[in-house]
């Protein structure tokens, strides 16, 4: 394994345990929220397959439902960033008039509170 492949390792390992912290941050401020499963898996031939052929490419990581408003919550790590699909997904999100946030931390998510954007 190389050093570039074990780091984008431990960047996706990063990002998944906030995430996971982020969602039960949410769940604890009943927070109406769902995880959005938009990647693959690799087969017996060792190839990478994604999970349909509707599924949008760049989806953000969580979606909120909040008093009937969309919000798309996008996790990175402090020195993450979007990838190209994610940077077009942010645009058509913003086009369609629903809401698109990078969240990097619990604060992150405790100001989005504070503000009356998730409830």
């Amino acid at each position: 394994m190389t050093f570039d492949t074990k780091m984008r390792k431990q960047k996706t390992q990063d990002e998944r345990q906030l995430q996971n912290s982020i969602c039960s941050y949410l769940f604890l401020n009943k927070v109406f929220f769902y995880e959005n499963y938009n990647g693959g898996l690799m087969n017996s031939q060792g190839q990478f397959k994604t999970f349909g052929k509707w599924r949008i490419k760049g989806l953000a990581d969580l979606t909120v439902i909040n008093h009937g408003q969309v919000i798309f919550l996008e996790v990175k790590t402090p020195i993450g960033s979007q990838s190209k699909n994610q940077k077009e997904f942010e645009k058509w999100c913003k086009e369609c008039g629903a809401f698109y946030y990078i969240v990097r931390s619990i604060e992150d998510i405790t100001l989005l509170l504070k503000k009356g954007i998730l409830k």
